[in-house]
């Protein structure tokens, strides 16, 4: 019970600091105090005005490297604790996985010298700690801790983020010739997303629209209407063939030419070969949670992508249900971050 009540209060007290993705400072001051505390001194890492990564033993090359993140999206979910359960924005992504590490090293003396521990800043924005740490640092081998249902990963989707963007004339909205009626800016985005839709459908891929813009009022019909459009890339497929093929879709399809389409960002999918590496880990899972790994795909970018990008084969694993992240109701068990806090320790003592 101590145990448990000690990890919810780290926990609780970590999502009390502001880390907002760009303000990870006052929080890495935090955590390399907490750390310190149980003999673990960490090197807090520059990487742009108030971000910073903490890197403990801090070597250029270890045999495996255990990271996660500190930063989080815009606050939408007060810390408070619940019984069992820890809530507040960034409880699952990624700040229970800090705990679970917290956990770890409480019960070790030292870090093999071959095993290193980063928590990176920006990997809500634009990845910025991991391509900082991977600018003088490469390891074999990376543990990424995200959510994941305490799953084993060695695959993740990639991202291709549009700006859709249609034109036209402005019009009263009581007055428009029955002919112009669909070629509006709102019903031009209308039908072109229904078009993306069944381009997606051909593709077996899915989309998430993340912001909408159509400035109009009750006087006039707007003439230009942004849409943002998230496509969710698996596994085998590159952002930037999935871009093409859907340009040539939607020529065929969309007879006029008021519209474009520009990127915002992408990223491609990875998938990291099961190996020798692969089979100690799923060694250690089953010792701890006495079943083998599935080996499932992680549906979202994370910093393992970025690693993968840079030749480092990179797995995921992490306590908490993804799918809460980001949201009002995010919130994580305290059980949870204790299994997968024995899980570290077992990977650290191997």
């Amino acid at each position: 019970m101590k145990i448990k009540n000690d990890l919810k209060k780290f926990l609780y007290e970590l999502l009390t600091i502001d880390s907002l993705s760009g303000n990870e400072y006052l929080a890495v001051k935090f955590l390399n105090e907490m750390f310190s505390e149980l003999g673990f001194n960490g090197s807090m890492q520059y990487v742009s005005k108030s971000s910073f990564n903490l890197v403990i033993n801090d070597i250029k090359n270890p045999d495996i490297l255990i990271a996660t993140h500190v930063d989080t999206v815009p606050i939408v979910c007060e810390p408070r604790i619940i019984g069992d359960e820890v809530y507040g924005t960034g409880a699952v992504d990624a700040k229970g996985s800090i705990a679970a590490i917290y956990y770890a090293l409480s019960k070790l003396r030292d870090l093999r010298d071959n095993v290193s521990i980063a928590i990176f800043s920006q990997e809500e924005t634009s990845g910025g700690g991991a391509i900082s740490y991977l600018s003088n640092h490469k390891p074999r081998l990376v543990l990424v801790l995200e959510p994941t249902n305490l799953e084993l990963s060695n695959a993740a989707y990639g991202y291709l983020e549009l700006l859709l963007e249609t034109f036209s004339s402005t019009y009263h909205p009581d007055l428009i010739p029955i002919s112009d009626i669909e070629k509006t800016s709102t019903e031009k985005a209308l039908f072109i997303l229904n078009v993306v839709r069944d381009f997606c459908a051909k593709q077996n891929i899915t989309f998430t629209i993340t912001n909408m813009d159509a400035k109009g009022n009750s006087f006039f019909v707007p003439d230009n209407c942004k849409i943002s459009i998230n496509f969710h890339i698996p596994p085998g497929t590159k952002s930037l063939t999935l871009l093409n093929e859907l340009r040539i879709f939607l020529r065929e399809r969309v007879l006029n030419n008021d519209f474009s389409i520009k990127i915002i960002d992408y990223a491609n999918p990875f998938k990291t070969n099961l190996s020798i590496e692969s089979d100690e880990l799923a060694k250690i899972y089953k010792k701890i949670f006495n079943r083998d790994p599935k080996w499932k795909v992680f549906r979202s970018w994370c910093d393992a992508t970025t690693f993968n990008e840079n030749g480092v084969p990179s797995f995921i694993f992490g306590p908490g249900d993804p799918a809460l992240a980001h949201s009002k109701r995010e919130k994580i068990n305290v059980n949870e971050i204790l299994y997968a806090g024995k899980f570290l320790r077992a990977i650290l003592e191997y």
